[in-house]
């Protein structure tokens, strides 16, 4: 890390650039006060912003690696300014143009091919309005096709066919002839002998059975292993669950949250399980907070499952308590761990067992 004074003035040239406000400069002033009141210590502003999470370690090389000049000297906090900006606005001038992979200037104007397409265009777009414009208001029928069918004329509808109707019977026709149709039904209803329904005493019938239901048929859960209660996006290594939350809070609000979903906060007890977690979050920054916490009794850093700490991945002269209130540990981004305060806020990961 670069020198106090070094520091102080690329936490200036930061300030300069946008990188940091106006009021983490002042906290990383007062906190540096505050270690070397404590320590005797006194570390640069650049490495309180770092260390606060105020400014992040890529953004902290870039205005070290801009503050140098060419021929090794050092240059200004404003000279920096104006070199991120040309850095800035070149980056944003050039352009990836095409499949060929040519560089052209984004506002530079337009080259003669993109020009020539233009005016191509112009002209294909004129001539299509144009013979859309004459079909519209050309007058008379067109010619017919040289192989085109003559229409057929459609088949005349089948002829009616009506039948004769049945001469009605006159009055004294009628009459007897309803007569005669009430006295052949008189005399069958007499022949027709007279069924009595026997009552069979003898048989019973059975009852109707209706079917029962069929319960429907349960599907077994595939034999994957997993838990009840652990999430579908959960990932498995060594027997255990683990899922990765993005949303940035404290620690004693992740801790809360992984209790709410049935597991705890992850505990690292093995070099193959930190690999593990350092590549489930790289894509989210290799950050998020551990089940590792010395709030009961300074010093003395303990798991919240009660087990024993067997494994541990400090950093470079960490735990440091900076400032006297760093109670929680997690991963920062370097395969390593760092002590944090409670106000501090990032991801975190549940597991479960």
């Amino acid at each position: 890390m670069p020198s106090s004074r070094r520091g102080d003035a690329l936490a200036r040239a930061a300030l300069d650039l946008g990188y940091v406000t106006k009021a983490q400069l002042e906290e990383a002033r007062r906190l540096q006060l505050e270690a070397s009141e404590t320590s005797g210590a006194s570390p640069s502003l650049m490495d309180v912003l770092v260390e606060r999470g105020h400014l992040t370690p890529d953004r902290a090389r870039l205005v070290e690696q801009m503050s140098d000049d060419p021929t090794g000297r050092k240059a200004s906090p404003s000279a920096t300014k104006t070199k991120a900006r040309r850095a800035t606005t070149g980056q944003q001038r050039r352009v990836r143009h095409g499949p060929t992979g040519h560089y052209q200037r984004a506002s530079g104007g337009l080259t003669s091919a993109d020009k020539l397409r233009f005016v191509v265009g112009l002209v294909s777009g004129a001539i299509g309005l144009a013979l859309i414009g004459y079909a519209l208001t050309r007058g008379g029928a067109r010619p017919a096709a040289p192989n085109a069918r003559p229409k057929q004329a459609p088949p005349p509808p089948p002829p009616r066919v009506t039948l004769p109707r049945e001469k009605p019977l006159e009055s004294s026709d009628q009459g007897d002839e309803h007569l005669k149709r009430a006295t052949e039904a008189g005399h069958e209803r007499s022949a027709a002998p007279k069924t009595v329904p026997q009552k069979n005493s003898g048989s019973k019938r059975k009852p109707k059975t209706t079917p029962k239901p069929q319960s429907p048929t349960k599907k077994k859960p595939p034999r994957t292993g997993r838990p009840v209660n652990v999430p579908k996006d959960a990932v498995s290594h060594g027997g255990h669950w683990y899922a990765l939350y993005r949303q940035s809070v404290t620690w004693a609000e992740a801790k809360k949250e992984c209790e709410k979903l049935g597991g705890h906060l992850v505990t690292v007890t093995s070099q193959g399980e930190s690999e593990f977690l350092v590549a489930l979050t790289r894509k989210a920054g290799g950050r998020c907070w551990v089940g590792l916490t010395d709030e009961r009794k300074e010093g003395t850093f303990l798991w919240i499952t009660g087990e024993k700490v067997t494994f541990t991945t400090w950093n470079k002269n960490e735990p440091n308590d900076f400032g006297r209130g760093e109670d929680y540990a997690g991963y920062w981004g370097k395969h390593t761990w760092n002590d944090f305060p409670a106000h501090f806020k990032m991801q975190f990961v549940c597991e479960w067992e």
